[in-house]
């Protein structure tokens, strides 16, 4: 009997240990296992033919880059930020030149949850990005966001196939938005991510 409360004890603690450092995940397809479902690669037209784009192994690969601008290439997601909560952001990037790119969670209309550039390496190395959201993001938006992308696809550079002209109206007093943005307009040469994450922080989680 004492053995059988020994055991029902320490599953309890585990089930609230649980429960106290998982945490949902707020990116789509952050490994790419889906090609490019849930993601916006948008090259502005101004700038010319895009650079060549790629999804092996589980990383979006770009090869070609011209260092024009950060905004020259961004890679964008909609993601749900809670007002004043604690976030970490992680992901995994390379680019055979030093280059820097932009990492911003943001709403166009009311400024960023948090904006950093960082810098590129030779080989893999893991980003992480602590902040706090600043606003709340409409839900509702990003879900209609996600699922208008759900079959978006590679192709001449940038993503093809999706629908969000049906939901992401830039201009006037529309929902509160967040978007994951990287600028990787300002790399020369070859770039790639992979297993992009935004996770809750909670107590005692790493």
């Amino acid at each position: 009997m004492q053995q059988h409360r020994t055991c029902y004890t320490v599953s309890l603690i585990v089930g609230l240990l649980t429960v106290m450092t998982a945490s949902a995940e707020v990116i789509e397809n952050g490994t790419f296992s889906k090609g490019a479902a849930h993601w916006d690669l948008a090259v502005p037209t101004v700038y010319g033919p895009p650079p060549a784009a790629t999804i092996k192994n589980n990383a979006l690969e770009l090869s070609g880059l011209g260092g024009s601008s950060m905004g020259y290439l961004t890679l964008n997601q909609a993601v749900h930020i809670q007002s004043n909560k604690s976030y970490k952001m992680r992901f995994e990037a390379m680019g055979n030149t030093a280059g820097k790119f932009l990492v911003a969670l943001h709403d166009p209309g009311k400024g960023s949850h948090v904006s950093k550039i960082v810098e590129t390496e030779p080989s893999w190395k893991t980003y992480e990005i602590d902040f706090v959201g600043t606003y709340e993001t409409d839900k509702n938006w990003v879900r209609k966001w996600i699922k208008a992308t759900r079959g978006n696809k590679l192709e001449g550079g940038h993503t093809v196939g999706s629908l969000l002209h049906e939901v992401d109206e830039p201009k006037g007093d529309g929902p509160v938005r967040s978007y994951l943005t990287m600028g990787l307009g300002e790399i020369r040469g070859n770039f790639a991510v992979r297993n992009i994450s935004i996770v809750e922080a909670l107590p005692g989680r790493p």
